[in-house]
């Protein structure tokens, strides 16, 4: 079984990408071990001398839903997937705010947890360094950016943006997972490729 890391951050719409695909694949049995690990968009912003938001108490509604992730998955592993989809189309196919608590706690509620507790935990301290060190191993480690970052075990590690969705296709899914993965293992010679145009 393939294990590899794969940051989000639910204001991306290319994490929406490579996470529908990802978890489509994986409800239909992809043999993979995804460890999914959170990372501050907001945070990579922070001038250098600045304070963290991930530790800033006043700013703690601006990564809410980066938390939320966190408990989710920690707390809730077997809601993980559904959580993630629901989060990233709360954002992206109904504009939603996720920095909006009473948004976190429809999504939630929609997908079956317990909002209440799920945010009271999200919203702790405890919660916030786990997304701070997070995002901070991946960027010290890894040179992560941005999001979708794909981690190998060997510590190498790809920001890829797909352009297309799944759209509930789950062999689409588990062929371009695949195809990424296979590029990533037995290609390390290519650093860069990005079309010049997309197609319309």
């Amino acid at each position: 079984m393939m294990h590899f890391s794969l940051t989000w951050d639910y204001r991306c719409p290319f994490a929406r990408n490579m996470h529908e695909h990802v978890v489509s694949a994986l409800d239909a049995g992809a043999p993979w071990d995804v460890e999914f690990l959170p990372f501050s968009l907001l945070e990579v912003h922070v001038e250098e001398g600045e304070p963290s938001i991930l530790r800033d108490p006043t700013r703690r509604n601006d990564v809410a839903a980066l938390a939320v992730g966190v408990v989710v998955r920690d707390s809730y592993p077997e809601a993980v997937r559904r959580a993630h989809l629901a989060l990233f189309a709360a954002r992206h196919d109904e504009a939603r705010d996720l920095s909006d608590l009473a948004v976190l706690a429809d999504v939630l509620d929609a997908v079956g947890l317990p909002a209440t507790a799920v945010l009271e935990e999200a919203l702790s301290d405890d919660v916030a360094d786990r997304v701070w060190e997070a995002h901070h191993r991946a960027a010290e480690r890894h040179h992560v950016f941005g999001v979708p970052t794909i981690i190998l075990d060997d510590g190498r590690a790809a920001f890829v943006r797909l352009m297309t969705r799944p759209r509930g296709d789950a062999v689409v899914a588990r062929r371009t997972i695949d195809h990424l993965l296979t590029t990533l293992v037995e290609h390390p010679e290519l650093n860069e490729l990005k079309f010049t145009t997309i197609p319309r």
